[in-house]
C-alpha cells in the first residue's frame, strides 16, 4: 500500500486517495465532537485566564469544583525533593481560617479528593458562591471554617463584579476577581467621645491619670485625633457644664496624626488640643493649653488605642472633653518611600514600613 498521507508539490495534479480523504473527515469529526462536549459537559474544565496553581487537598474531605481552600505550604520544599521542587510549586491547601487565609485562598477548578492533586485559581476571575450580607456589597473574603462560599463585606481581597439576580441577600453565585492579596480595600473607621473630667478634691499622688477611651484593632493604622476642651463654671452649681450643651470649634485645627504599626506599651503621645473657658473664649491650643493638664494617647501592642487625661497638680480643671478619632487600617504596615537627596538607604521603599539602621 502507498503512502496515503504523502505531500504534493506545486504543479502536481491533485489526486486525493480515499484513505486520505477519510482520515481528514475523521479528524474533523473528532475535533467537532470534542468542542461540543467541552461546551455541553459541566465536568470539562476550560481554564480561565489568571494564575492557576496545582494544589493538594489536605482538608480531610473530598472537595467539589468551585469550593474554597486556604493556602498552607509547598508540598515539596527544596530540601526534601529537588526533582519535584523544580517542576513548579504544588501547594498544600486546607479548610480556610481567618485571618490567616484572608487573601490567601484558591477556588477549585475541578473536584479534588482528599489527599489528591488538582487545579485551582489563585488570581483572576472565577465563579464562586458568596454569602451576600447586602446585595450592594462589592468585596468578599474567606469564611472561617467554610469551604462552600466566601462572605461579602465592605472590604475583602476578592472584588465582586457580578452576582445572580436576587431579591434578598443570601448565598449567591458570583463572578469574583481574586487578587491573592489581603486587604484589597483598607478599612476606614473610628469613633468619638464626650466625657466630663473633674478634679475637685485633694489628691496626693500626682500625676493623676485616667484612661477614658479605647478603640480596639488599631495596629497597622494611621490615626487622626481631634480634641476640644471646654472648662466648666467652677463657682456655679454642679451640672453647669457648657461643654455638654454649647457648640465648640477647633478654629481650623485638624488634630493629631499617629502612625501605629506594631504598637508600643511604653509610649504615650501628648495630644494637641484646643481649650476654651466657660464663656467660650479661646484659652489656647497646644499639648498643655491648660496649665498642668494633658490629654495623651498610645497604641498598645494589644492593638488598643487608649486616650487618657494626665493632671500634674491642678485641682481646678473641671472640664468637658470632646473629640473624634479617624482611623485607616492596613493589612500590614505599608511600605515607606524614601525621598530627598540623602540616598543613605539601599532601597527606594522600605517594604515593611519600618527602617532599622545598620549595626
Amino acid at each position: 500500500m502507498g503512502d496515503s498521507m504523502k505531500k504534493v508539490h506545486p504543479g502536481d495534479k491533485l489526486r486525493i486517495p480515499a484513505a486520505t480523504f477519510n482520515t481528514l473527515i475523521d479528524v474533523a469529526r473528532d475535533h467537532l465532537a470534542n468542542r461540543q462536549n467541552a461546551t455541553r459537559q459541566p465536568g470539562v474544565i476550560l481554564p480561565p485566564p489568571g494564575v492557576i496553581l496545582t494544589i493538594r487537598n489536605d482538608s480531610d474531605e473530598d472537595r467539589a469544583r468551585f469550593e474554597v481552600l486556604g493556602l498552607d505550604s509547598p508540598v515539596f520544599p527544596p530540601e526534601d525533593n529537588t526533582a519535584d521542587f523544580s517542576r513548579g510549586p504544588v501547594m498544600s491547601c486546607v479548610t480556610p481560617a481567618t485571618p490567616d487565609h484572608e487573601g490567601a485562598f484558591v477556588v477549585l477548578l475541578e473536584p479534588i479528593a482528599d489527599g489528591k492533586v488538582g487545579q485551582a485559581i489563585l488570581q483572576g476571575a472565577a465563579y464562586v458562591k458568596v454569602d451576600m450580607a447586602s446585595l450592594d456589597d462589592e468585596y468578599a473574603e474567606v469564611t472561617d471554617g467554610e469551604t462552600g462560599y466566601l462572605t461579602s463585606g465592605e472590604s475583602g481581597s476578592a472584588r465582586i463584579i457580578w452576582h445572580e439576580d436576587a431579591e434578598e441577600p443570601g448565598q449567591l453565585w458570583c463572578v469574583c476577581l481574586l487578587t491573592g492579596q489581603a486587604g484589597a480595600k483598607t478599612d476606614e473607621s473610628g469613633g468619638s467621645f464626650t466625657v466630663h473630667y473633674s478634679m475637685s478634691g485633694y489628691y496626693d499622688q500626682w500625676p493623676e491619670e485616667v484612661t477614658f477611651y479605647t478603640l480596639a484593632g488599631s495596629t497597622n493604622s494611621i490615626l487622626q485625633i481631634a480634641v476640644d476642651v471646654r472648662m466648666c463654671q467652677w463657682d456655679l452649681p454642679i451640672g453647669n457644664h457648657p461643654g455638654n450643651a454649647e457648640a465648640n470649634t477647633t478654629n481650623g485645627f485638624a488634630g493629631n496624626c499617629i502612625a501605629a504599626w506594631e504598637g508600643d506599651d511604653d509610649t504615650w503621645f501628648d495630644l494637641t488640643y484646643t481649650a476654651r473657658d466657660p464663656n467660650g473664649d479661646l484659652i489656647g491650643t497646644g499639648t498643655e493649653a491648660i496649665s498642668s493638664f494633658k490629654i495623651q494617647a498610645r497604641v498598645a501592642t494589644s492593638g488598643d488605642l487608649e486616650i487618657r487625661t494626665q493632671n500634674n497638680g491642678n485641682m481646678y480643671d473641671s472640664c468637658v472633653i470632646a473629640g473624634v478619632v479617624w482611623r485607616k487600617t492596613y493589612p500590614a504596615a505599608p511600605g515607606t518611600k524614601e525621598i530627598g537627596a540623602g540616598g543613605c538607604h539601599d532601597d527606594e521603599t522600605w517594604g515593611d514600613g519600618v527602617w532599622e539602621p545598620e549595626e
